[in-house]
């Protein structure tokens, strides 16, 4: 089984052992003589254009739905994304850039936040900052919040009713 399997040409028309050893190995699977010949390199050639070729191809399909996330400046504020409810309920005002994804935020309790660049909302519109920091740590804050979801009571559903 695993030496059909090193046998069996990937998408690029070469097989693992053709690309290591240079030729298909015998197995007990009956195959024409001129399978076990070695390998030229134009066979070589026309792998590497045809794996530039599917890799390009896959690529563009990854990316077709992405977007460039805008990088976000220094002292501009920030909701940021709860990993565990996913729920975009804190606030921020980023405070240093690691790299071109990573930022570093202040929260309004004083703490500071690792983010990467995909979990950061600019606050408003146009980053505009709705809401004031306060600096001391008091327990009332003046956050305007913007709910997302109404605010009806869901009645649960009963399946088994007569």
């Amino acid at each position: 089984g695993l030496m059909e399997i090193r046998n069996t040409p990937k998408s690029d028309g070469l097989s693992p052992s053709q690309m290591l050893f240079g030729h298909s190995t015998r197995t007990n699977v009956p195959v024409h003589k001129d399978v076990l010949n070695p390998i030229t390199i134009e066979n070589v050639i026309n792998a590497d254009n045809m794996r530039e070729v599917i890799s390009k191809k896959t690529e563009a399909h990854y990316n077709r739905d992405s977007r460039t996330l805008h990088p976000i400046l220094r002292g501009q504020h920030v909701r940021i994304q709860n990993p565990d409810t996913k729920k975009w309920d804190r606030n921020g005002e980023v405070v240093r850039c690691d790299n071109h994804r990573t930022y570093t935020v202040r929260l309004q309790s004083g703490s500071f936040l690792r983010r990467n660049r995909r979990f950061l909302r600019l606050m408003g519109s146009g980053g505009k900052f709705k809401q004031t920091f306060k600096e001391s740590s008091d327990s009332e804050t003046n956050e305007t919040i913007v709910r997302r979801k109404s605010d009806r009571v869901k009645k649960p559903t009963n399946f088994y009713q007569a």
